[in-house]
């Protein structure tokens, strides 16, 4: 009777023999490779290769593809063709328009190992992304960033040097207050400086806030899908509405909040520099102080609710996912341990897929803050470095002031890599 179930029809079951067990073996597993019956014109399964499925999209995953004589089992052929079906069947729309904004944005200074579809990052994600060309990229792009505020150096340079010397001068006017109007003048030009330094920075933080925004909530359908697939039902529900709400309630609170604390305290701190009658350096680093407990109160929440409730549902989905397949597997007759393992199959791709998944996504934050985040960088030592510089030359309010807008520039870099 087995034989008639397993083999390859009635020749296989007559009186004079039975069918060899590894052809056996092949027809019942479904996989062409070492173990086919003979005569069949089925084509292997590679994965990488033509499906047998629907038409999708290629998907190469060429490195999982088995060779002809690299000896890879049924068990693994089935985990790889599962992975590429479970891929082919996911929706990522989202994620390649996330994907093709950073191109579009900075593929001048990628270089060409990097691909130009995000089917391509899946592709090499088990194999390894690559982050040091991307990394190569971002130090390119910080190079040119430096190069174009050539100019802001030297202005800051003559600025220093004409505070300087009206500074040593000032003692030749008969009234004091021609050297007062000379330091203001200074003070507006600076000014000036500081908001067009300021409106820059904040372009590019703004713009690096929504990007990550913007491929959280491409990867997030993809994450809890791939989550539920995996035996996370529970957990898929929990995290949706509450990663959602953090996601964007974080991207307002940088950019509506933390930012605009950060501008004030800059300006603050200038006003006190140069003015003798308004002294409010304290509440410059208050406003500083209150950024940064925001910023803290905010992702320590976050972290928190997250880690509670995502242990609460992971223990409870380990306990139902344990016992379906115990059940299953005990109570079902006949099929029921093959159920339980197909099952432990679907899951093991689903994994595989959830962890390139990840991969993808914290390259596609890298690319999306990390440009963004290096510009801010380049304008924040530009004012530190001309402030080291100039101090021998001049110790005075315009180099406390650059030593001030530099360290603010350095908090909303700081900013800006924590999220990602």
């Amino acid at each position: 009777m087995f034989w008639l179930l397993w083999g390859d029809g009635p020749k296989a079951a007559g009186p004079e023999g039975h069918t060899p067990p590894t052809s056996a073996r092949a027809a019942a597993a479904g996989i062409v490779g070492e173990g086919r019956a003979a005569g069949s014109a089925e084509p292997d399964i590679v994965v990488g290769g033509p499906a047998s499925g629907p038409a999708g999209p290629d998907v190469g995953f060429e490195g999982l593809a088995p060779g002809p004589g690299d000896g890879r089992s049924g068990a693994a052929a089935l985990l790889d063709r599962a992975v590429e079906l479970e891929l082919r069947a996911l929706d990522l729309s989202e994620i390649e328009q996330a994907y093709r904004r950073s191109l579009e944005a900075y593929r001048a200074y990628l270089p060409p190992e990097v691909p130009g579809e995000v089917r391509g990052l899946f592709r090499e994600a088990l194999q390894g992304l690559p982050w040091s060309e991307a990394a190569r990229g971002v130090f390119r792009y910080a190079v040119g960033e430096l190069v174009a505020l050539g100019g802001l150096i030297s202005t800051l340079l003559l600025l220093t040097v004409f505070s300087t010397v009206l500074e040593h001068i000032q003692g030749a006017f008969e009234h004091r207050a021609v050297s007062r109007v000379a330091q203001y003048v200074t003070f507006l030009i600076l000014s000036a400086l500081v908001l067009d330094s300021f409106r820059l920075a904040t372009e590019s933080a703004h713009r690096a806030i929504q990007g990550m925004e913007g491929v959280m909530v491409a990867l997030l359908p993809v994450l809890l899908s791939l989550l539920a697939a995996t035996g996370g039902a529970l957990s898929s529900g929990l995290f949706h509405p509450l990663v959602l709400f953090f996601v964007h309630t974080s991207a307002v609170v940088i950019d509506q909040v933390v930012f605009p604390l950060f501008f004030f305290s800059a300006v603050l701190a200038l006003v006190s520099l140069f003015s003798e009658q308004y002294a409010v350096t304290n509440l410059g680093r208050l406003l500083n102080r209150l950024a940064i407990t925001a910023l803290s109160v905010f992702f320590t929440v976050f972290l928190g609710v997250l880690s509670v409730q995502g242990t609460a549902a992971a223990v409870a989905d380990g306990v139902a996912l344990r016992t379906a397949k115990y059940v299953v597997s005990s109570t079902v007759p006949v099929f029921g341990r093959m159920f339980s393992d197909a099952t432990e199959t679907v899951m093991g791709a689903a994994m595989l897929l959830k962890n390139a998944v990840g991969l993808v996504g914290v390259f596609l934050l890298f690319l999306a803050a990390a440009y963004p985040a290096a510009k801010v960088f380049v304008i924040a030592l530009v004012y530190q470095f001309s402030a080291a510089v100039l101090q021998p030359l001049e110790n005075g309010p315009v180099v406390r002031a650059l030593e001030s807008i530099g360290g603010a520039l350095m908090f909303m870099f700081a900013v800006l890599t924590a999220p990602g």
